[in-house]
Formats: structure tokens, C-alpha cells, sequence
């Protein structure tokens, strides 16, 4: 019996053999693959998982976006200075995409709402973000958004006429507002301009004032130009080429004294004998939340070299413009500053 089941145990193996020949033959013949070991880990292989940007850390690689308001508008004219240098510093090409309506607040919106990849950034006056939020309740925050840096400074508001205007002084504006109402131009509920209208009237009760809203400073410098409003409140980038071409006529400005680049332009208090609220305003540049803290310092870095091209630095002073260069740190808490400034006079300006 031992040798009979002997006998099947050898039958078995046999077969099992042939089997296995016989996959091996429908194979083609290639060998066997031999299994590879795994690879040992280094310093640099991350154990958890990590921010996908960590790990390029040659940013950027393709064009960068930046968002702003419209076309010809303040900040895109600023940008268009700034857009060969940047560039060229960051060996990608730069990108000015527009996106005009509700005085910014769309723009803004829409750059924050890119994804945090490091390639979409907006820029924006401010403090007008900050009011846009306090007036308009729009759906950022502004204690929360991701600041990279500051462009300019003291950019500052002008209140001024037409080249032909009558009026040549404050006692002109007060004698028509006893009379009727002064109509001023600005820009948008939210604007810069506009808070400044507020507090020029909140200064004067005595005096009739009514804003005429336009959809952007290109539109309220025409209007203005053409004498179709008493007086206009704009951003000095707006009307600064008219002012140079006898289209305009600056009366003052919204600043705590003479403009560095127009001494004969008197600051507002000086113009109007009274104290009113200062607004000054900046061009700055922020991001979507999460992107990653290298590529706003890079962006940082890159504009504060594109600010000391002396071209950038050329056209900027024919504009109006002075280069004012923050670090992330400082601007952010510049910011965070202004809003609380603002939110507590905002009661003064809504409605």
C-alpha cells in the first residue's frame, strides 16, 4: 500500500513539473522579472504629505497672472511700468489681465478665488479692498487675505475742475453750495475718491455737495475734463496726463501736506482751512489663501528689484507714482492697521 501511494506522490510532482514548463512556454520565454528592492529613504523625501508647490521650488515656470481693475484705470497703468522689469526678473512673462465692475470688488473677488499655485496674483488700491469689504459686505476678509507686497505710496487723491473752470478757490465752492448743490465726480461707491467725497462733506455741513458715480477714473477724469460736473475727486494716476496737457486743473489733494512731486498743489486742509480725514493710497499686491509662503517671498524679492529699475522708476514720476517697496510682514500689518481705521469712521461714509 506504501508503495502504491509512493507511486501517486511521484505522478504528482511529474505533473506538477510539466505544468509548470508549459507556463513557462505560453510566457514567450522572457525570464522571469526579478522584483526590485525597495529604495531606502533619504533626507529629502518627504514622510508626510506635502504642499505641492514644496516640492518645485524653481517657481515660476510659466507665465504669472495679475489681476487687477480696469484698463488705463490707477493700478493697471502702474502695472504696465512695472510689467517688462518683473518679467524680466522673474524669466517668465508677466500678465495684466483686467477685470472691470463694482468698483474693483469683481476683480478682487476673482483673484482670490484663483487657485493658490503662485501664478494668479491681484493688485489693488488700497485702501479700497478694505472699504469695498466695510461698505459693500463682500464675501472676503481682509484681516484674512495673504498680502505679498507694497508698490507704491502716497498716491493720494486730487480734487480738481476742468481747465476752465470759474472755480479757483474753496470760497468758490462755497459760495455755489449755498446756492445749490456742488456736483463732484468720483468713481464708485467704495472708491477712494468716494471716501474722500464723505468726509469733505461730513467736514463742510454748511455746504450742498452730490456725488455723480462713474464706472471707472477714466470715465470720471472725462467728465471732469469736460466740465460736465462741478469738480471731480480722482486718483492722481488718473488725471495726471491731463493735468499736463492743461485739461485739468488740480486744486488740492487728499495728503497731510504738499504733494513731493507737485509742491504747488496745497494738501487738503491747507486748500480748505479745515482738518478732514486723511486718505492717503497705496498700490499692493495679494494672493489666494494657501498659496505657498516661497512663492510669496520670491514675488516679494522680484518686485522689489523690478522697483529699482530706473525706468520703472522714471515713468513711475511721471505718473505721480512713488515705488514704495514692503516686505509681506509690513505690509500686511500695514493693512490690518488701516482697517481698523477705517472701520471705526466707516458710519460716516456708508449711505
Amino acid at each position: 500500500m506504501f508503495k502504491g501511494t509512493q507511486k501517486k506522490v511521484i505522478s504528482l510532482l511529474i505533473a506538477l513539473v510539466m505544468l509548470v514548463a508549459l507556463l513557462a512556454g505560453c510566457g514567450g520565454g522572457a525570464p522571469a522579472a526579478t522584483p526590485t528592492p525597495p529604495t531606502a529613504p533619504t533626507d529629502t523625501a518627504p514622510t508626510d504629505a506635502a504642499d505641492p508647490a514644496e516640492t518645485t521650488p524653481d517657481w515660476p515656470t510659466r507665465p504669472v497672472t495679475l489681476i487687477t481693475r480696469q484698463a488705463g484705470g490707477g493700478a493697471d497703468v502702474a502695472l504696465r511700468v512695472l510689467q517688462p522689469a518683473l518679467s524680466e526678473v522673474l524669466g517668465v512673462n508677466v500678465i495684466v489681465e483686467n477685470i472691470d465692475g463694482a468698483a474693483g470688488a469683481i476683480a478682487i473677488s476673482e483673484a482670490l478665488n484663483r487657485a493658490p499655485d503662485g501664478y494668479s496674483f491681484g493688485v489693488a488700491f488700497f485702501p479700497t479692498k478694505i472699504t469695498l469689504e466695510l461698505i459693500q459686505g463682500n464675501e472676503w476678509n481682509a484681516l484674512e487675505t495673504t498680502y505679498v507686497v507694497n508698490i507704491t505710496r502716497d498716491l493720494g487723491n486730487v480734487l480738481c475742475v476742468a481747465a476752465d473752470s470759474p472755480i479757483e478757490t474753496w470760497d468758490d465752492i462755497v459760495a455755489i453750495g449755498q446756492t445749490r448743490p456742488v456736483t463732484v465726480a468720483v468713481s464708485g461707491m467704495g472708491s477712494m475718491n468716494h471716501l474722500v467725497y464723505r468726509f469733505m462733506a461730513l467736514a463742510f455741513p454748511e455746504v450742498q455737495f452730490t456725488d455723480i458715480p462713474f464706472n471707472s477714473g477714466g470715465e470720471s477724469a472725462t467728465a471732469i475734463a469736460g466740465g460736465h460736473v462741478d469738480m471731480g475727486i480722482a486718483i492722481l494716476t488718473n488725471v495726471v496726463q491731463m493735468i499736463h496737457d492743461d485739461m485739468i486743473r488740480p486744486l488740492a489733494w487728499s495728503g497731510p501736506e504738499r504733494h513731493e512731486m507737485f509742491p504747488d498743489m496745497p494738501a487738503f486742509q491747507e486748500f480748505t482751512g479745515r482738518e478732514i480725514f486723511e486718505v492717503l493710497t497705496q498700490i499692493g499686491m495679494f494672493a489666494p489663501a494657501g498659496t505657498p509662503d516661497h512663492v510669496v517671498q520670491a514675488m516679494n524679492e522680484a518686485v522689489r528689484i523690478a522697483l529699482e529699475d530706473e525706468g520703472v522708476i522714471a515713468s513711475f514720476a511721471d505718473l505721480g507714482l512713488i515705488p514704495f517697496w514692503m516686505s509681506p510682514e509690513d505690509f500686511t500689518e500695514w493693512v490690518h492697521e488701516y482697517y481698523w481705521n477705517i472701520y471705526e469712521v466707516k458710519h460716516y461714509f456708508v449711505g
